[in-house]
């Protein structure tokens, strides 16, 4: 019996061995634009200024967040290697994502479900729709950072003792000041304590999360949140169809559709979600709250504090956060465009909805064993869905990194900034500090001799190749029937070659053998380039010339 439910478990958990797998896969060591600011700087602030001055900018804010968990682990990290790693960051990042899945586990444990109905929790959340969050390391210690933290808060307020309680109130300071959506576990907490009827307690966390709210926005810059309202004034209707559309965000299966067509569905499923997901927690409240039944009159269990209530309330408070954070989205977000509601580093978001209304049916109506079963098998098909449409994103995203980090290390160009623009000499500064004092090294993937190598010598590609202007500012170039490789780091580049320099440029394919480019003036120096091809194949770098160049101008 043991050996067989050992090996059950090992099963249920699979599906985080294989987010592992693809995370390992695809993380790079290489920052992209705010990784640059927030931790290559925050590490060079912290090691040229006195320790009130490094400490004092732990807790600065970056555009719109303050991330401190963030930037102190980079921190750590430097003071125990002398080094800053952003793979080995992302990779601590995503431990914050286990937390979660560990918590659920203890809620779950308690219900003497059959192991295997777990099993959704895993796919639910250990899933790559929100890849940009699990592959980038600013983006795995905010979002997935807030999440346990938040999610831990509330746990340890839903146990209902003192000294619980107590470390609750020191965890929502910290969930606070990880991102600033953290401000919102205050309310779910808040709630939890009304439902308990614990009034007194009530009162203390809504003087500490004043405090931590007040501390938070000291000397902070909120400007931009208030043009997201002035919007609002205006295109009311976005906001109202957005919170359905961010929390429904993981049927967004039509991506490259127009974003009117690709919403609808997303829209209806979280509209069903929040639906039902409401329907479910007002008939537990009714049943399990004694505080409602003094306020309303309702009849039910005299007992609110047995385990279950309080698993109960602690599901309940993760859906009260999820809630308050779509509507801020909602409300804040559309003027950016409405896509902005199907952005993949915001889907981390309704992939805990998915688990959270699934906790809660597993509540509600825990002996429907034909509905957990078809809740099961949609979950086994969402999981292999996901990782069937979206590991090219993921893979073409990591060559694209590498190819960013070449351009950045050998033309001081190409993590995310536009030529000669402010950001990139910013970058250039903060890079050049980082190599200079042999705290980072750029990935040596590519064979720099072979891309700078004149193409004059090189081969003539047997592909075919043609340019075409886009406009003033871009043009797009086309090399079709190439062989490429099998393995996932195989790949065809575009080369801008001009006597001074050499540009390496990622190229995309949908069909394995015609590969394309787009090339923005914004992002090369002015000049007559010759255009080759540089491909990677089973391991083997080789250049290519073709005929054709370019002018940029």
């Amino acid at each position: 019996m043991s050996k067989n439910y050992s090996l059950k478990t090992l099963f249920v958990f699979f599906p985080l061995i294989i987010f592992w797998i693809f995370i390992f896969l695809y993380t790079t060591d290489v920052p992209w634009f705010d990784d640059i600011e927030t931790f290559g700087d925050t590490l060079r602030i912290w090691i040229t200024s006195d320790l009130l001055t490094g400490i004092k900018e732990l807790f600065h804010p970056n555009n719109e967040h303050r991330m401190f968990p963030g930037k102190f682990w980079a921190v750590l990290y430097y003071l125990f290697t002398g080094k800053i790693d952003f793979r080995i960051l992302t990779f601590i990042g995503n431990l914050n994502l286990m937390g979660t899945v560990f918590l659920f586990w203890k809620v779950f444990k308690r219900e003497n479900h059959s192991i295997w109905y777990f099993l959704p929790i895993t796919l639910f959340l250990c899933q790559p729709q929100y890849y940009l969050t699990s592959l980038w390391i600013i983006t795995s210690w905010q979002h997935e950072g807030v999440l346990f933290a938040g999610i831990f808060t509330l746990y340890l307020v839903s146990r209902n003792t003192t000294k619980t309680y107590l470390w609750a109130c020191l965890a929502i300071l910290y969930t606070i000041f990880t991102m600033s959506n953290g401000l919102f576990f205050g309310i779910a907490g808040a709630f939890i304590l009304l439902l308990q009827n614990r009034i007194k307690e009530l009162a203390i966390w809504l003087g500490v999360w004043v405090v931590g709210v007040g501390l938070y926005f000291y000397g902070f810059n909120n400007q931009a949140n208030g043009h997201g309202l002035e919007y609002f004034m205006q295109h009311p209707h976005e906001s109202v169809f957005g919170f359905f559309t961010f929390l429904g965000g993981s049927f967004d299966f039509m991506p490259k559709w127009d974003i009117v067509k690709r919403s609808v569905f997303p829209t209806i499923m979280g509209f069903i979600l929040v639906s039902t997901c409401l329907y479910i927690s007002w008939n537990l409240i009714k049943k399990h709250s004694v505080a409602l039944r003094k306020w309303v009159g309702t009849n039910g269990d005299n007992n609110q504090n047995t385990t279950q209530s309080n698993d109960i309330y602690f599901v309940i408070g993760c859906l009260v956060f999820l809630l308050c954070n779509a509507f801020i989205i909602g409300l804040l977000r559309p003027r950016f465009g409405y896509h902005v509601m199907l952005v993949v580093n915001y889907k981390i978001y309704p992939s805990h909805l998915l688990a959270v209304a699934y906790l809660l049916i597993l509540f509600y109506l825990p002996h429907r064993q034909k509905l957990l079963n078809g809740i099961l098998v949609f979950a086994l098909l969402f999981s292999s869905y996901s990782y069937l449409t979206i590991t090219k994103e993921a893979s073409d995203r990591h060559r694209k990194m590498l190819v960013g980090a070449y351009n950045q290390q050998h033309n001081d160009i190409g993590l995310a900034a536009e030529i000669h623009s402010p950001f990139a000499a910013y970058t250039t500064k903060i890079m050049g500090y980082l190599i200079s004092n042999k705290l980072y090294e750029y990935p040596t993937f590519f064979d720099a001799q072979q891309i700078k190598a004149p193409l004059i010598n090189a081969p003539l590609t047997t592909g075919e190749v043609s340019v075409k202007k886009l406009s003033a500012d871009a043009s797009v170039i086309v090399i079709k029937h190439i062989a490429a490789g099998n393995s996932y780091q195989d790949g065809v580049y575009i080369l801008l070659q001009a006597p001074e320099r050499t540009y390496l440029v990622f190229a995309d394919s949908e069909n394995g053998h015609d590969f394309s480019s787009e090339i923005s003036n914004k992002f090369f120096e002015k000049g007559l380039y010759q255009i080759g091809m540089f491909q990677v194949k089973n391991g083997v770098q080789q250049s290519f010339k073709t005929n054709q160049t370019l002018v940029i101008e």
